[in-house]
């Protein structure tokens, strides 16, 4: 059985995760581009009109970041708590059907497993923007070698200022990171708590 909520849930993750990869498309795109400003031998004013365009391309591609966090945060929030406690429970009722105490897992384990693969493919889609946005300062970097011109290169500097200022980062209202250490530290806290469980556990004859 899927409750509403859980629905709702992957729903959102996956409207999010669609997101992502138009947003991680675009930055792609952004850091071809920067790589090809100076590749070939081109005016001075195409090459600043090329540098304008990309500080512009990247300010609204960081709105659009501040906007999915505004959106999205929340209910990404709730769902990692939701797949966490659910993944806790399970594993503890795995414990007592392996030990023989009760012969019945969670209820609802099956019905998790959707949840957290679309969990695993919003992580790795958000890990894979975020690398993407890294990728741009180092291709801006590439090209400021290559300038002579003061004004341009004037202009890559506060392009490299922009880009210190206006990171591309999506975290769950401020919570945690959305990569793939999150599940990382999902699945060593719930090994803990397993751990604990099995040594505290009262024995039975």
């Amino acid at each position: 059985m899927v409750f509403p909520l859980e629905f709702a849930i992957r729903l959102y993750l996956l409207k999010f995760t669609m997101y992502l990869n138009c947003l991680v498309e675009e930055l792609h795109s952004l850091c071809r581009d920067i790589k090809n400003y100076c590749g070939d031998k081109r005016m001075r004013r195409t090459i600043l009109q090329n540098i304008v365009i990309g500080c512009y391309r990247h300010q609204r591609l960081y709105e659009m970041n501040l906007f999915l966090n505004k959106i999205f945060g929340a209910t990404v929030g709730i769902s990692i708590l939701q797949v966490f406690i659910q993944l806790t429970v399970d594993a503890f009722f795995a414990c007592f059907h392996l030990s023989g105490h009760i012969s019945v897992l969670g209820k609802y384990g099956v019905s998790l497993i959707p949840t957290l693969t679309i969990l695993l493919v919003t992580l790795i889609s958000s890990k894979e923007c975020m690398d993407a946005a890294k990728r741009i300062p180092v291709a801006v970097h590439s090209i400021k070698h290559k300038v002579t011109d003061l004004k341009l290169a004037i202009l890559i500097e506060n392009f490299s200022l922009q880009l210190l200022h206006e990171k591309i980062v999506f975290d769950a209202k401020g919570f945690v990171i959305l990569d793939c250490n999150l599940l990382r530290g999902m699945l060593s806290s719930i090994t803990t708590y397993m751990v604990f469980f099995i040594q505290l556990a009262p024995q039975y004859n």
